[in-house]
C-alpha cells in the first residue's frame, strides 16, 4: 500500500489524470549568484533554476547557449544542453614537447569555469568541442 494511489491499486476503466508537463526551447541569459537565467524563446518569458536543478548541465552553458527546458505547471525543473558544445580552454599547462604518445591526457579549465580531460596537445585560447552527455572531449575547432 503506498499513500498515492499506486499503479497496482488502479483498475482498469479508471482514467489518470495527466502531469502538465511541458518541453520548451530555454536560451541561457545569465547566471546570478547560484541561480541561472533562462529565457523561453517561443513567449520570452524568464525563469530561474537552482544549480541543484541544472546538476552537471552548469558546465556547458555560455550566454546565448540554446536548452531544452522541461516545465512542470509552467515552472521550470530542469534543462537539458545541447549534445555538443564549443567552448573556449581558459587554462591549461602546456603541453610537453615531443610528447606523441597516444591518449596523454591533461585536465584543462573551460570558460564556464568546468573541467575536463583533453589530449596533451590541447592549448590554452583554444577551441574546443565538448560531449555533454558524457563530458569529454570531441576535437579541436577552428574559429
Amino acid at each position: 500500500m503506498c499513500g498515492a494511489p499506486c499503479w497496482s491499486e488502479i483498475k482498469g476503466g479508471e482514467s489518470i489524470e495527466a502531469a502538465d508537463v511541458e518541453e520548451t526551447e530555454g536560451q541561457f541569459l545569465y547566471r546570478q549568484g547560484e541561480k541561472y537565467v533562462f529565457m523561453d524563446t517561443a513567449n520570452y518569458e524568464q525563469y530561474e533554476l537552482s544549480s541543484e536543478q541544472l546538476g552537471d548541465a552548469w558546465k556547458y552553458l555560455k550566454d546565448g547557449t540554446l536548452c531544452q527546458m522541461i516545465l512542470f505547471e509552467s515552472n521550470p525543473i530542469t534543462i537539458t544542453p545541447p549534445n555538443h558544445v564549443v567552448l573556449k580552454v581558459e587554462y591549461c599547462e602546456p603541453g610537453a614537447k615531443g610528447n606523441t604518445a597516444t591518449n596523454v591526457t591533461k585536465p584543462v579549465k573551460m570558460e564556464t569555469g568546468a573541467e575536463i580531460h583533453c589530449p596533451a596537445f590541447v592549448e590554452m585560447g583554444e577551441l574546443i568541442r565538448v560531449d555533454t552527455r558524457t563530458g569529454e572531449y570531441i576535437e579541436r575547432v577552428k574559429e
